[in-house]
């Protein structure tokens, strides 16, 4: 069955702020930090690293400082990184500056690329709106709550009250979640994205890894996260066949199925 409906986008994607100068941190070009231990089988079931990981002769100290938070920044694009996006808002394209690693310093890069994304969103749903497509409903988010008709369906396919309530957070939940990349070190994942249904809200990475390796390894890591993500958010599928009912047919068995859900209960 088909499925239409509105992307609920709760987030202005389009607001960028002042511009914030970057900050860069100039390293001693004599500093070489030992080099980063690869977790060949990290707590999560992440499949094989590519040929690129673990092949770098620099070395990581071992005092590392925290995650970049991805907090508290201003959305004001980036200027030494694109993305593009898809219609789940999710990157599927990523170019890092070849000034990557002389302006953008480790401290920085998830702050930097989250402003590209951000930036990304905006030329995005510009586009759709300046086309037409975003008000005339040819827009539709990958993950958006699905119409009317579609929930009925889904939720009258329910078979206990657990599967009732479980079945309603996934239409309307906005719980967000976090996936990990593939590089792990000391038992952490240098790259972290936190993300819910409809887009990415932050990205942290490893300020001693970022400074030090090649920048088409961040790529890699950030376009394996936003995969993570895709298999991640709900998907609708309905099993029967609902085209002969009417909304209001469908409305009053949703009415009588959940009250007999509830009574199986025996509240």
């Amino acid at each position: 069955m088909t499925t239409g409906g509105w992307f609920n986008h709760y987030d202005d994607p389009d607001e960028f702020w002042d511009d914030e100068p970057l900050e860069v941190n100039r390293r001693n070009p004599n500093h070489s930090p030992p080099s980063p231990r690869i977790i060949s089988e990290p707590p999560q079931n992440v499949g094989p690293y590519p040929k690129s990981v673990g092949q770098h002769s620099r070395t990581v100290d071992s005092n590392l400082r925290p995650f970049d938070t991805g907090q508290s920044q201003s959305w004001n694009g980036s200027k030494f990184a694109t993305l593009q996006v898809d219609s789940g808002l999710l990157p599927t394209r990523i170019q890092l500056s070849p000034q990557w690693h002389r302006y953008v310093d480790g401290n920085d890069a998830g702050r930097e690329l989250m402003r590209a994304y951000q930036q990304a969103i905006g030329i995005y749903l510009g586009g759709t709106i300046k086309s037409g497509r975003f008000f005339g409903g040819e827009f539709r988010h990958e993950c958006a709550v699905p119409d009317q008709r579609t929930i009925l369906a889904l939720l009258l396919e329910t078979a206990s009250w657990a599967d009732y309530r479980e079945t309603q957070m996934r239409i309307f939940g906005r719980k967000g979640f976090e996936v990990h990349g593939r590089v792990w070190i000391q038992n952490e994942p240098v790259t972290s994205i936190n993300a819910n249904r409809f887009k990415m809200n932050s990205i942290r990475i490893w300020p001693e890894w970022a400074r030090q390796v090649d920048p088409a390894q961040i790529v890699d890591e950030i376009i394996f996260c936003a995969d993570r993500v895709r298999e991640l958010r709900p998907t609708f599928k309905i099993r029967g066949d609902y085209s002969s009912y009417s909304i209001e047919d469908l409305e009053y068995q949703h009415i009588r199925h959940r009250e007999n859900l509830i009574e199986e209960l025996g509240v």
